[in-house]
């Protein structure tokens, strides 16, 4: 077995054709060769800037965990002392001394309505109060100053700025049965949210709190960034103790009818009761987060590129209801008056 890698430099490097061996297994490097546009995948085009020599690296052999950790040991060399960029073509993800990031389509890159959407859903919407909103601000002051509400309001052009009045005019204006939209600094766009407010008509379908913050495509070639969100995203999810959080492409919903987990890949996902029991094996692919949560990539691991159980996903059949298979809330609407 065998599992390639490319690894791209701004000068010429130096390096052996075995770069390190162990029992059964070895890790190779091809001679170092000019970078033509034609050899490599176009989605790389943009992250290659200034990178003008490139190497193949294979690692063949029994991929046994001593060799899976000799390479991560030696990509960690690559990026350290050469300054490399690792591309990783089994997870579609770069690596540098910023860290990890996904490589997101041509069209991703080229569009300014494509990019990222962070989802976080959480139950007792009713019982969030502006002490809650406060810890939101918190969290994006210390950790994503650019997904503050910039410019806020009620309807397109937003009728206030943060600098008129800063937090203290914003929690003023902050009501659960009307909150503010609000525009970010780049790479945020826009935040959405829904709390229990009033319909005044019922429907048959679960109703829970959200908040979704859109996120423009740039923010996969800012690793620094990336992991900002994700960092705000884990520390979000503990304090409004969200059933699920997600970070996925171009996935924009902003709807309070939960019917499931997005089935698309996701590059962060945040589980929490009640849905966490229900995905069975998930230990082993996660971390614990807090008490009651469990992230699957995350701020510490990079990107995750998974996709959740389809049981637990939402689907789009046609004369379907299209909640998830598996679904542990009341098909209610639990805010109705």
């Amino acid at each position: 077995m065998s599992i390639d890698f490319e690894a791209y430099f701004r000068s010429k490097p130096k390096l052996p054709e075995t770069l390190t061996e162990g029992p059964g297994w070895i890790i190779n490097s091809t001679t170092p060769m000019r970078v033509i546009k034609d050899d490599f995948a176009q989605e790389l085009l943009p992250y290659l800037k200034g990178r003008k020599w490139r190497t193949d690296i294979n690692v063949e052999g029994n991929l046994t965990t001593e060799a899976l950790e000799a390479w991560k040991n030696l990509r960690h060399q690559l990026i350290e002392n050469h300054g490399a960029l690792v591309y990783d073509p089994q997870a579609d993800q770069l690596s540098d001394g910023d860290g990890t990031q996904p490589v997101i389509s041509i069209d991703s890159q080229e569009s300014e309505e494509r990019g990222f959407s962070l989802q976080i859903f959480f139950e007792n919407a009713d019982k969030v109060g502006v002490d809650k909103i406060g810890q939101l601000l918190d969290i994006l002051e210390a950790e994503l100053p650019e997904a503050l509400p910039h410019r806020y309001g009620h309807f397109e052009p937003a009728q206030w700025r943060w600098d008129d009045g800063g937090r203290e005019a914003f929690l003023e204006r902050w009501t659960n049965d009307d909150p503010p939209f609000w525009i970010g600094k780049t790479p945020v766009s826009y935040m959405f949210s829904n709390f229990a407010f009033k319909l005044g008509y019922q429907r048959t379908e679960f109703r829970s709190g959200s908040i979704e913050f859109q996120l423009k495509a740039k923010l996969a070639r800012d690793p620094k960034k990336l992991r900002a969100v994700m960092i705000a995203a884990e520390k979000i999810a503990i304090v409004f103790n969200a059933f699920y959080a997600g970070l996925t492409e171009d996935t924009f919903d902003c709807s309070p009818w939960w019917k499931g987990l997005s089935p698309n890949n996701h590059l962060q996902l945040i589980m929490g009761p009640p849905l966490l029991e229900l995905w069975q094996g998930i230990e082993s692919i996660s971390q614990p987060l807090g008490k009651r949560h469990r992230s699957i990539g995350g701020s510490n691991v990079g990107v995750a590129n998974v996709s959740p159980p389809k049981a637990l996903c939402y689907s789009g059949a046609p004369n379907s209801d299209g909640y998830a298979k598996v679904f542990p809330f009341k098909k209610t609407d639990p805010y109705w008056v």
